[in-house]
């Protein structure tokens, strides 16, 4: 409803009364929507004031307490408007500056005292609109809650019952309630009526008349109509009102009267249309505006509803994403973008959803339905002619040239499954199907093993985001011991463990996957060197009488940006360390194939001291031809030369050729997956500086080895403390 200009003076009011408040809204009682600043409030807000409105019209009594809440990390206050007589004509919203928590906001009492001289104000306005209300308004609009009705609503909030008070209150005698994207659809009709006339009749009203509503938007008044030109005349007057959200239809109420009975009129239409909209209030707040389709939260619980009936019912969850719609949207902005975007939405809107099925835009460009009675093979035809549907969308006249297309994942939901597996395995399978060219239908399968992998990684990146928002990882070492002279000091490895939100560690193995596929090693890394370098700082003065180093993992993810650098010198430069005591270890693959930004990285550290291993040697094809480029200190010999090094006789022969090269270039060397005595003998007999593995040591705590081998730092005296040896 466009803005009551009588109510706007009492914005400014309120903005002056309540200077912390950045969006202010006046309503109707029934959530209707009155004055705003700014002119529209935010979807958080409007959700709000619906749930207030909902809860005010379940409550016999008609009175309920003020409202306090957090909303999108505001404080907001709903507080009621009363009219003289004390009774709730109206909501009036305020929302606040951010609070990490709800009671570090003002308290309600404090904030309807201050807003008491507008409250007074607006509930002598709300009295005076009621006495020029014409005499049969508020009949015609009271709240369509049935009385005396015992039954509970169904698809959210509009239960058969509240549609019969609309029928008897519209001079109507029977009805048709259409939200296809809620998977409502609800006909009354008077007893007795044939059933072949009732399936004629919702043919004619949702595949016929729906479709030219939605094109329109307008009202439609049908007094006699045909099924098909050579058909008799249908035996009802048919009259369609839109239900709308934004500029988006998303569903219709018909009204049906006897073509033996009065004609319908435009008088019957604005009844009926008033009517409808009082109804359709309590679930608008559930669609988007954007697409006229479900928000998530309403898909979701439509589809708990859904699923705890009929378990054994066959569904299947269709996710959706376009491909490439950034690209339209960075060159030729986000309205052609949108454009698309409706058009696509439309498609689902009228995709011939079985009955009770759902479909939702869970936000941006991505999309998923509920199939009602479908089963995997079903759905794949359903989903490839909807993709075939939004090929044939014509992008806008300035985007000539870029296709429209959609990826599309299928994933069945059993009995023994949940809705949430569901929706992660149908995405799963539709990043398969991006990553297998796109424009695709996959289906979502225990066989396919990269499925599954991408499956397990989609679960653990939402832990792994968590963790390091939380800060919950914890840093290791495992040490690398000398073995062909055993004066050396030992040297240490900085591994990295997560922990899962009971404290548990999670080992890297089940991480260290979806770090690599989302892109989040940068940030792993970033934590790793930050945590071992202020772990090390406390023990500044004991390093510097030490030869112990202490080796950092860097990815090729991090290698690849050039700021990575930046951070890292910043980190190292301000630890205060000592030079020597920090090693950066990268592995073959990352260094070749980020060899300019690689060599780069190793210039400006080695400048601070910093030393450099070449992890996993010898598994790249290109080894000897990289490494006189690559300025290192050290080769790790990779664990698949060393495990088998006793029983095949190439392991053995590779490890010595690698030593040569070794030796020739004034490297030292260390042997990674030592797990027997045996092993370690044999790599001290070839000459190996250093080993690493179970059988020499396993990771533990990186603060608890600090503890045992060094005394930290005297801060009052700053006394040195004589260290214990590192191999000690």
């Amino acid at each position: 409803m466009a803005s009551e200009p009588r109510f706007q003076p009492y914005l400014q009011i309120l903005s002056s009364l309540v200077n912390q408040a950045k969006q202010i809204a006046i309503h109707g009682r029934d959530g209707e929507l009155l004055a705003s600043l700014p002119a529209t409030p935010t979807a958080g807000l409007r959700s709000a004031v619906a749930s207030v409105a909902v809860q005010l019209a379940r409550h016999k009594g008609g009175q309920i307490a003020d409202v306090r809440l957090l909303v999108d990390g505001s404080a907001t206050y709903v507080l009621h408007v009363h009219d003289g007589a004390g009774e709730i004509q109206g909501l009036l919203a305020l929302q606040c500056a951010s609070a990490r928590v709800i009671s570090e906001s003002p308290d309600i009492e404090s904030i309807r005292s201050i807003c008491a001289p507008a409250l007074a104000l607006l509930g002598r306005e709300f009295d005076a609109i009621a006495r020029k209300r014409p005499a049969g308004d508020d009949a015609s609009l009271q709240q369509l809650e049935p009385e005396g009705s015992g039954s509970e609503p169904t698809h959210g909030l509009i239960s058969e019952a509240m549609l019969d008070v609309l029928v008897k209150r519209s001079n109507l005698n029977g009805a048709l309630l259409y939200l296809p994207a809620a998977g409502l659809e609800m006909l009354l009709a008077p007893a007795g009526t044939p059933q072949l006339e009732l399936d004629q009749l919702r043919r004619v009203t949702v595949h016929h008349l729906f479709a030219n509503l939605s094109k329109s938007g307008a009202p439609i008044i049908v007094n006699k109509i045909r099924e098909a030109s050579t058909s008799e005349l249908v035996p009802w007057r048919i009259l369609c009102v839109p239900l709308t959200r934004g500029s988006i239809t998303v569903g219709m109420i018909a009204g049906l009267r006897p073509r033996t009975g009065e004609a319908l009129t435009p008088s019957d239409e604005n009844l009926l249309q008033r009517l409808a909209d009082r109804l359709y209030g309590s679930v608008e707040a559930s669609y988007d505006e954007a697409t006229g389709l479900l928000s998530r939260q309403a898909f979701e619980d439509n589809a708990l509803r859904c699923l705890e009936t009929d378990v054994h019912r066959p569904r299947c969850v269709v996710y959706g994403d376009l491909d490439r719609l950034h690209m339209v949207n960075d060159l030729f902005g986000f309205s052609r973008g949108d454009e698309i975007l409706r058009a696509v939405a439309n498609i689902w809107h009228r995709s011939a959803l079985p009955k009770g099925s759902l479909v939702s835009r869970l936000s941006g460009d991505r999309f998923v339905g509920l199939l009602n009675g479908f089963t995997l093979n079903q759905a794949r035809a359903w989903a490839e002619q909807l993709r075939a549907n939004i090929c044939a969308i014509k992008p806008p006249a300035e985007c000539a040239g870029l296709d429209v297309s959609a990826s599309f994942g299928i994933a069945a939901i059993s009995a023994e499954s949940t809705l949430n597996h569901a929706l992660a395995a149908s995405e799963t399978a539709c990043k398969a199907a991006k990553d297998r060219g796109r424009n695709r239908v996959e289906l979502f399968a225990d066989t396919d093993a990269s499925l599954m992998q991408r499956h397990d990684d989609l679960r653990v990146f939402r832990d792994l985001v968590d963790a390091l928002d939380s800060d919950r990882f914890k840093l290791y070492a495992q040490p690398l011991r000398p073995l062909a002279d055993p004066t050396r000091p030992t040297h240490y490895e900085i591994l990295i463990r997560m922990l899962d939100s009971s404290g548990s560690i999670v080992l890297p193995a089940k991480f260290l996957s979806a770090a690599t596929r989302y892109q989040l090693f940068m940030r792993l890394d970033q934590w790793v060197i930050a945590r071992t370098l202020k772990s090390l700082k406390q023990y500044c003065t004991n390093l510097r009488n030490t030869s112990t180093m202490f080796w950092i993992n860097v990815s090729g993810q991090s290698l690849a940006q050039e700021e990575f650098a930046d951070f890292v010198r910043t980190a190292v430069r301000d630890s205060g360390l000592p030079p020597g005591s920090i090693g950066f270890e990268i592995t073959e693959s990352a260094a070749i194939g980020n060899m300019e930004l690689a060599q780069q990285f190793m210039s400006r550290l080695r400048e601070l001291g910093c030393n450099f291993a070449l992890d996993d040697f010898g598994t790249g094809l290109s080894s000897l031809r990289y490494l006189k480029d690559l300025k290192v200190s050290m080769l790790k010999i990779d664990g698949s030369f060393i495990r088998d090094l006793l029983r095949d006789p190439r392991s053995d022969s590779l490890v010595r050729a690698v030593l040569r090269v070794a030796g020739e270039l004034h490297l030292e060397t260390t042997a990674e997956c030592i797990e027997t005595p045996e092993t370690a003998y044999r790599l001290s007999e070839l000459g190996v500086n250093y080993g690493q593995g179970f059988e020499l040591g396993r990771p533990g705590p990186l603060d608890d080895l600090l503890a045992a081998q060094f005394e930290p730092d005297s801060e009052a005296t700053n006394d040195l403390q004589a260290p214990k040896t590192a191999s000690g």
